[in-house]
C-alpha cells in the first residue's frame, strides 16, 4: 500500500514538472496539447502502462 501512494504522488510530481514544461512553451496550440497530455489520470497511466507490457 505504502508503495501505491509513493508511486501515485511520484506521478503526480512528474505530472506538475510537466505543466510547468508545457507553460514555456510559446505557441498556444503546441502549449494546449502539452497541458492536455499532461491531465490524464494516475489510472489511465497506469492502464496505458499495462497495456505497453503486454
Amino acid at each position: 500500500m505504502i508503495t501505491g501512494c509513493t508511486t501515485r504522488q511520484a506521478y503526480i510530481t512528474g505530472q506538475e514538472w510537466q505543466r510547468n514544461q508545457c507553460n514555456r512553451i510559446v505557441d498556444n496550440v503546441e502549449r494546449s496539447c502539452c497541458i492536455e497530455q499532461s491531465n490524464m489520470s494516475y489510472e489511465d497511466y497506469k492502464r496505458q502502462a499495462e497495456g505497453l507490457k503486454k
